[in-house]
């Protein structure tokens, strides 16, 4: 059922008071019940490293600097075995808690690596998804012809193999993108798509980043009241599977949404609909005062400056000149280090490394079948 946004907002403020209690709880769960089994399980064997690469990927949720402590005793102990699957979910685990730290070479090396293996091995699953997970890399470093090109060919393995979940993931990309890009219709389409592939395996945490990702969409057309239902939901799914990277991304997202909320107030003031101008920038600033939060704990520093850039927009229209520059700053310094030409540099060094080698590893072939 539609509703004006006006009448949501007081739903807004009971959630953002009682969220945040419960995630922790849930959220830890998992990772109690990997830990237990972890030290009860006293060899050193392939069972160990599955539990090592759970826990690597549990703690991406929550504390990415843990995850990768555990991702590398994994990637350690697969090593030891010889089993080259452990040694693939090791560096796929490690490439997404670097990804989370937005270490983009790093999380590059690693996906890389798990990429090589898993064509080693002939896995098409593990293929496309790092395929994907590459693609994620270039999206963050606004690089979207060559995100569109990986997510093209992950896509095309994920449908041909039948993999819905993963599909759905990369649908979900392909949406961000084009959200960037400003085609917001085929952002919708992409999103929607993967939507209705989460809502068919009944993927929860899934479908809260999908209303993340429409309420995006949804912001950026100027549809706010779509915007807000959408990322309501999405906060109370967020907040009970204890995912703190996409609670932080949707209470940044929220913020967002109240922010140009007031915008649009201060220049149609006529319009009642979506209530006072300084109720929505209190809210702005509530919301992204709990993203800061969240992201300075897990260390999610994409999100981090997006979230003081925004905080320092709202501080401004509130006049309190002094907090928005202060923030500004530190919107600057953390964009500076994420998209830092050094950066740049050793993504585009990593990938010269890998043709090479490829090209090495074809004649390499070429020369063996010639012999034979």
């Amino acid at each position: 059922m539609k509703k004006h946004t006006a009448y949501i907002l007081p739903l807004v403020s009971s959630l953002f008071f009682w969220l945040p209690v419960m995630a922790q709880e849930i959220g830890n769960a998992r990772i109690d019940e990997l830990q237990k089994k972890l030290a009860d399980h006293e060899k050193d064997d392939t069972d160990k490293v599955k539990m090592l690469n759970d826990l690597a990927y549990e703690y991406n949720k929550i504390s990415p600097y843990d995850g990768i402590r555990y991702g590398i005793q994994s990637l350690s102990l697969a090593e030891e075995l010889h089993w080259e699957r452990g040694v693939a979910r090791a560096n796929s685990g490690l490439g997404a808690n670097y990804f989370s730290l937005s270490d983009y070479p790093n999380a590059y090396k690693y996906w890389l690596n798990a990429l090589k293996i898993n064509e080693e091995l002939g896995n098409k699953t593990g293929i496309a998804n790092h395929l994907h997970n590459i693609g994620n890399i270039y999206s963050s470093q606004k690089n979207y012809t060559k995100a569109l090109e990986y997510y093209d060919k992950a896509l095309k393995i994920h449908e041909a193999t039948g993999n819905k979940q993963s599909a759905s993931n990369t649908y979900t990309a392909i949406g961000n993108v084009y959200s960037q890009l400003k085609e917001y219709q085929k952002a919708l389409e992409y999103q929607f798509h993967a939507l209705a592939l989460d809502e068919e395996l009944h993927l929860k945490n899934n479908i809260g980043t999908d209303q993340i990702n429409i309420g995006s969409v949804y912001n950026d057309e100027g549809n706010y009241t779509k915007a807000t239902e959408e990322l309501l939901q999405a906060l109370q799914i967020k907040k009970e599977s204890g995912d703190k990277n996409g609670l932080a991304r949707g209470y940044n997202m929220t913020g967002k949404v109240f922010l140009y909320i007031a915008k649009y107030i201060s220049q149609n003031p006529n319009d009642h609909a979506y209530g006072s101008f300084n109720d929505n920038l209190e809210r702005a600033v509530d919301y992204l005062d709990s993203a800061i939060a969240i992201d300075k704990e897990i260390g999610y520093l994409d999100n981090l400056q997006k979230s003081y850039e925004s905080l320092s927009e709202a501080h401004e229209m509130l006049n309190d000149h002094k907090e928005a520059l202060r923030n500004y700053k530190q919107y600057v310094a953390i964009k500076d280090s994420i998209f830092s030409l050094d950066k740049h540099t050793e993504i585009f060094n990593l990938e010269k490394k890998a043709e090479i080698e490829e090209n090495n590893r074809k004649m390499e072939k070429a020369e063996e079948e010639k012999e034979r």
